[in-house]
């Protein structure tokens, strides 16, 4: 009886106990992480009035954005010259219309790149010739794409635990069952031989 113990826990030890890949499953199940999607941008201003759904500050603790994929934008009181590169002798591209949005692609400490119709220039960054903002239209794409990615990957993890945890319940009844059927066997045959052993007495007595 004792060596049948100590075969049932040593087939039911492998089957109980999870593996190496589900047991990471299921950690991997409460996981998440962003998307890359804006330019990389340097010192990063601190935000206005954006209109956002949420603040990015919200965004990046939520795992959804890094800091630099906040995207800004600029706008200049007047027009002011769009330049080929952040110096003021390098070719003008053009002006910035006054009060119109640009997407902003990099901010320096007197020079910031932006995007200028189909092409990139370089303006001015000081605040006496233009203001800094979180674009809030493109913030509020990005923060919805990149939830909507998440609840995704979210729900296919927990959808690959749930199944593995499913498979070893399976595993752990085929077990029980298998451990019952051996058990039940057990005493049958001992309760035979009982019977055996009591009829070879009489007929010797």
């Amino acid at each position: 009886m004792k060596k049948l113990v100590v075969l049932l826990m040593l087939v039911a030890v492998p089957v109980l106990w999870p593996t190496s890949s589900e047991a990471k499953m299921i950690v991997s199940a409460t996981g998440g992480g962003g998307i890359a999607e804006a330019g990389v941008i340097d010192n990063i201003p601190q935000p206005g009035e954006t209109g956002v759904s949420v603040t990015p500050e919200q965004a990046i603790a939520e795992g959804l954005l890094k800091p630099e994929q906040i995207p800004y934008k600029v706008v200049a009181p007047k027009a002011i010259s769009v330049r080929a590169d952040s110096t003021a002798m390098a070719k003008v591209l053009g002006k910035l219309k006054a009060s119109e949005e640009y997407p902003l692609l990099f901010q320096g400490k007197d020079w910031a790149k932006i995007q200028f119709g189909d092409k990139q220039g370089w303006i001015s960054s000081k605040p006496k010739y233009v203001s800094i903002a979180v674009d809030g239209e493109r913030f509020n794409q990005l923060y919805e794409k990149a939830k909507a990615v998440k609840a995704a990957a979210d729900k296919k993890k927990a959808d690959q635990a749930a199944e593995k945890r499913k498979a070893r319940n399976f595993r752990i009844m085929i077990l029980v069952s298998v451990a019952l059927l051996v058990i039940f066997a057990i005493i049958m045959l001992a309760r035979s031989a009982g019977r055996s052993s009591s009829g070879t007495n009489r007929h010797m007595d």
